[in-house]
């Protein structure tokens, strides 16, 4: 058997809700709440893997993994990103953030000056910051978490040696 196989078949192994990387599949994820089972699909060169995360809630990561042959030597890369929900979430409270400070502001009704606006956004863009800076701490730890586990995995089903590369993008 070779790498690509012994791969494909652990993957699969993993996968217990076989569904594509949608905005769909990623509210059927968070909506069944099942941090143990994987979601995910197995493509020819590589597969799309995730679950939900108790620790991040809705902002859990999505792990590539994309198989290389370059002059002879196979390679296997993993990277992560955020899943569109957990984006799309994250840049919500943001901008929700961002607005509640400047349009809440006393002074909004009573002043109209050019400076006063300036430090009223800066502000709020401060404060919008908080929560997206929090919520990607959370979702960096489970993202690290994940990665190694999937690369474990991947190396425990090769016995041939093969590289594996952890991008830490997203």
């Amino acid at each position: 058997m070779n790498f690509q196989t012994e791969i494909v078949k652990e993957v699969r192994k993993k996968i217990h809700y076989k569904r594509s990387d949608t905005f769909s599949s990623h509210i059927k994820t968070i909506l069944q709440i099942d941090p143990l089972k994987y979601s995910g699909a197995v493509r020819d060169n590589g597969f799309v893997i995730w679950r939900y995360s108790q620790k991040c809630g809705i902002f859990y990561p999505v792990i590539h993994g994309e198989l290389t042959n370059r002059e002879g030597k196979t390679s296997f890369s993993l990277y992560a990103r955020l899943n569109i929900v957990g984006f799309m979430f994250s840049a919500l409270i943001g901008v929700t953030f961002f607005l509640a400070w400047v349009l809440g502001s006393q002074s909004f009704i009573t002043t109209n000056s050019l400076g006063n606006w300036s430090g009223k956004i800066g502000m709020g863009l401060l404060f919008g910051s908080i929560p997206i800076l929090s919520i990607r701490m959370m979702y960096g730890f489970v993202k690290r978490r994940e990665l190694k586990e999937i690369a474990e995995m991947i190396s425990a089903a090769s016995e041939t040696g093969t590289h594996i590369a952890v991008t830490t993008g997203g």
